[in-house]
């Protein structure tokens, strides 16, 4: 048996009845989803034509979004009052298999990068099903996060390898940029009614903010620290996350010299010798080559 079929057979066997997508099957701590990852899993199997696995993993998506959007009116007002908000009183990044909190967590949990990663593979499962039903089911939900990202974007949280939680995160931020793009790219095609006028300004807020606040020497940094003051300073980390920031997030054009040179950066500071005669830049298009042409993924909003 080939390796592309077997990986199939192994996420399907492992993914919930509930259409959740586990970490690790074996291992109690990974015995979650996290929406991040399982978003990308979801973005995979759709290419792999097992649409029906990627829906049952977004219907799970909808169903957490509906156990606790109660949060969000809370949090905008939370927010527009200057209170403080505890980590558990965000959107969680993972769930249990049946889609409910993991309180015990020892990791954070405030982590909004996944939520925009879902937007854009809900958004992908659309444009290669063209289910319009679907989308219409989908709908609420998808206004619903756009409406969490828009509150939440701007503010510290817990990076996508569970750290820094007092930092703000050029990947998570360039994600969070990538799903209201897919969705805004989905309203201007007449497929789901939206406004897309605070879709539009958050991207430019986002956009112009990473601009400001995340370029160093040229190119993207990992982090951005807000200090005491509340004005804020670059870290000058390079991180292989912010691949993330050119696809799918499409922060920028791919032809943008920030990405070039922040691809540049980490292949300098990060890839190991021997790493592959294509330089780090021309190996990560051919692997979106691979699984499309680059004309299509660009057509597909936000993709």
């Amino acid at each position: 048996m080939d390796l592309f079929q077997r990986s199939i057979e192994v996420i399907r066997q492992f993914q919930s009845p509930e259409g959740a997508y586990v970490a690790c099957p074996n291992f109690p701590t990974y015995n979650f989803s996290w929406l991040r990852d399982s978003s990308y899993i979801a973005y995979a199997m759709d290419r792999a034509g097992e649409h029906d696995s990627a829906r049952s993993y977004h219907r799970w998506v909808i169903d957490v979004i509906g156990r606790y959007k109660f949060k969000i009116p809370l949090i905008e007002q939370a927010l527009r009052n200057a209170k403080h908000l505890d980590d558990k009183d965000f959107l969680f990044t993972r769930y249990t298999l049946d889609g409910s909190e993991d309180n015990g967590a020892v990791w954070g949990n405030f982590q909004f990068d996944g939520y925009g990663t879902w937007l854009w593979a809900a958004c992908a499962h659309y444009k290669m099903t063209g289910d319009k039903a679907w989308l219409k089911s989908v709908e609420r939900s998808l206004s619903l996060i756009v409406e969490y990202l828009q509150l939440v974007w701007y503010l510290p949280n817990y990076d996508c390898w569970e750290e820094n939680p007092d930092l703000l995160h050029s990947y998570s931020i360039a994600s969070t940029y990538g799903g209201l793009g897919a969705v805004l790219k989905l309203i201007e095609e007449k497929e789901i009614d939206l406004d897309p006028a605070l879709i539009q300004k958050s991207m430019g807020e986002m956009n112009a903010f990473i601009l400001k606040y995340g370029v160093f020497n040229e190119r993207l940094t990992k982090h951005i620290k807000p200090d005491l003051a509340d004005n804020l300073y670059t870290d000058s980390s390079v991180d292989a996350s912010l691949l993330g920031a050119a696809l799918p997030g499409k922060l920028f054009p791919l032809d943008n010299p920030l990405l070039i040179n922040t691809i540049s950066s980490i292949q300098k500071e990060l890839v190991s010798p021997g790493g592959g005669r294509l330089s780090l830049y021309e190996r990560y298009l051919l692997w979106w080559r691979t699984v499309d042409t680059f004309d299509s993924l660009v057509g597909m909003g936000g993709i």
